[in-house]
Order: structure tokens, then sequence, then C-alpha cells
């Protein structure tokens, strides 16, 4: 297990395998949102208000997952995928 870096505090109880799946379940409760998300696009051309609102959400859990991932690639840098 590699060790975590790019964290300004230490934990007592935390062990770095507990961080590490801490960032996993989040990624996976994100990425189960957005695949929940994708799978009740409203119509774009019935639904225009419903269709922007699902969007902007769609846009915002896409980026938590990029923002996320390129976290957990930065606290675990010696760690393979």
């Amino acid at each position: 297990m590699a060790k975590v870096e790019n964290i300004k505090f230490e934990y007592e109880f935390i062990s770095e395998e507990d961080k590490q799946k801490v960032i996993e379940a989040q990624l996976r409760e994100l990425e189960t949102a957005h695949f929940s998300l994708i799978t009740i696009e409203p119509s774009p051309l019935q639904e225009q208000k419903q269709h922007l609102q699902w969007k902007q959400q769609k846009t915002a859990v896409e980026q938590n997952i990029k923002k996320l991932r390129n976290k957990r690639n930065l606290m675990f840098k010696n760690e393979s995928k």
C-alpha cells in the first residue's frame, strides 16, 4: 500500500488502506449516480426545462468524478490501478 500524499491533516485511526477505500466508495457512488442519470434523460424537445436541469446535474457529477479521480491519482501515485 502506497503512502497517501497531499493531505495536510494527520489521522490517528484511519489507515492508508482505509483512505483508499473511502475514495473508491465515493467514486462508486458518483459513478452510480451518473449511470442513474443517463438512464432517465428527459426529452430535450418535449421537456426542455427538465432536460436542462438533468444536463446540469449530469455535468456536475461528471466534474466531481474527474476531480476525485485526479485526487486519487495524486494521493496514491505509487499504486497500480
